[in-house]
C-alpha cells in the first residue's frame, strides 16, 4: 500500500507524558522511513496506553491484562517489538524473503493445471 501524502498531525487531546511519547516515536518513525500519516489515532491511542502503563507501574499498580494486550497489539502494529521487525521488507526489497530461495512457478497459459 503506498503511504498517503501530507504530514502527521497530531490529536489535541494528547497531553502530558503521551504527547512527550508521541514526539519520539514519530521521530523514530521518521528514521525508520515508516509513513505513519492516516494512522494518527491509533497512534495517539498506543501512547496514551503507554503512559498510562507507565504511570500504573511508578505507582506500583498493576495494569489489567487487557490493557497491557492492548499495547502489545498496538506495538507490533506500528513495529516496535523485535518480532514485528523480522517480517518488514527494506525500501526496494524483495516482497518475500523467501522470494530468492524460490523458483518462478511455470507459466500455464492463463489456466491451472
Amino acid at each position: 500500500m503506498a503511504p498517503v501524502a501530507g504530514d502527521v498531525v497530531k490529536p489535541a487531546w494528547l497531553r502530558g507524558r503521551a504527547a512527550k511519547l508521541w514526539a519520539e516515536k514519530v521521530a523514530i518513525y521518521a528514521a525508520r522511513g515508516q509513513s505513519i500519516v492516516g494512522c494518527e489515532a491509533a497512534l495517539a491511542q498506543y501512547c496514551s496506553i503507554e503512559a498510562a502503563l507507565i504511570e500504573q507501574y511508578r505507582k506500583k499498580n498493576t495494569p489489567p491484562v487487557a490493557q497491557i494486550t492492548a499495547f502489545r497489539i498496538l506495538a507490533a502494529e506500528f513495529f516496535d517489538t523485535p518480532a514485528s521487525q523480522i517480517g518488514r521488507t527494506p525500501a526496494g526489497g524483495k516482497v518475500s524473503r523467501f522470494a530468492a530461495n524460490a523458483p518462478k512457478p511455470p507459466a500455464t497459459g492463463g489456466r491451472d493445471a
